[in-house]
């Protein structure tokens, strides 16, 4: 009777090792699922800040340039912002001071900035051949530190007879909590509305092209748009597009701004799973 008792006993506890070892082994063998679109986010990042500097140089422009130029597109800039610039040298210089000090930005996207963009051009803004070159210094938006180089290129009128630009980002690190973005991009854009007028605050852009990163985290990406991303300046976010993000060692973010309406909202599909952040 023992010695039935000490084989049932062995028995069963060889039966709950191998049952232990299956449940570690389906355990250790589970997928894990990839919810990561940091590297979505902090493009969407990168690319709205690099299309507020050209905003910035534009209205810093209308706001020097004279009475006859002032119009609505003056109160994108805040008073506490300075604009000074330099006709006679060459290329012609232009500088929008936003102090040492916060400076709210309520009539633009109702961010906080301080420090300097600085433009130079070296031709009428409307002729083909100009190129413009934006810069910053101790330039922080919302208490984070910004350092671009953008590099814009008029190449005159398309089939559609719209003004458009070549626009290389050579250079854009944001500063976050969480680490440094870098971002680097080789854009298109097209001129599609408001170039009639004075007023900024009725233009409206297409922009193509792609983009190569680094997200805070540490993960290099690159970015094609697929759809044109569609700008208008009385909105403070991209109002819609499409574009692909794809990481190092990862599968492709697919990112849809939306068809038009302003709203913050972006989503972004990973595995045919969709989730959705809102741009800064």
């Amino acid at each position: 009777m023992k010695t039935n008792s000490f084989v049932r006993t062995a028995v069963m506890l060889f039966a709950s090792l191998v049952f232990l070892t299956s449940c570690k082994k389906d355990k250790n063998s589970e997928v894990t699922i990839d919810t990561d679109y940091s590297m979505a986010s902090d493009n969407a990042r990168a690319e709205l800040e690099a299309n507020n500097l050209g905003a910035a140089a534009d209205a810093g422009y209308d706001q020097a340039a004279g009475a006859a130029f002032r119009n609505s597109a003056t109160n994108l800039l805040p008073t506490c912002a300075t604009v000074t610039i330099d006709t006679v040298s060459s290329p012609r210089t232009l500088t929008v001071d936003f102090g040492t000090s916060n400076c709210l930005c309520s009539n633009w996207d109702g961010k906080y900035r301080r420090g300097k963009v600085k433009v130079s051009w070296t031709g009428g803004y409307r002729s083909a051949g100009t190129v413009i070159t934006t810069s910053t210094e101790d330039y922080y938006v919302n208490d984070i530190l910004h350092k671009y180089h953008r590099v814009v290129t008029n190449n005159g009128l398309n089939a559609s007879g719209n003004p458009v630009f070549n626009v290389n980002v050579d250079t854009a690190k944001i500063y976050t909590s969480d680490g440094t973005i870098s971002w680097t991009s080789l854009r298109t854009r097209e001129w599609i509305a408001g170039d009639s007028t004075l007023n900024l605050m009725d233009d409206e852009y297409y922009i193509t092209g792609s983009a190569d990163g680094v997200s805070a985290k540490g993960t290099s990406f690159n970015v094609t748009i697929t759809q044109a991303l569609w700008i208008k300046l009385n909105c403070k976010w991209i109002v819609s597009g499409k574009l692909t993000v794809s990481p190092q060692n990862k599968d492709p973010r697919y990112v849809d701004y939306g068809t038009g309406a302003c709203d913050s909202q972006v989503s972004v599909t990973i595995n045919n799973k969709t989730y959705t952040f809102s741009q800064p």
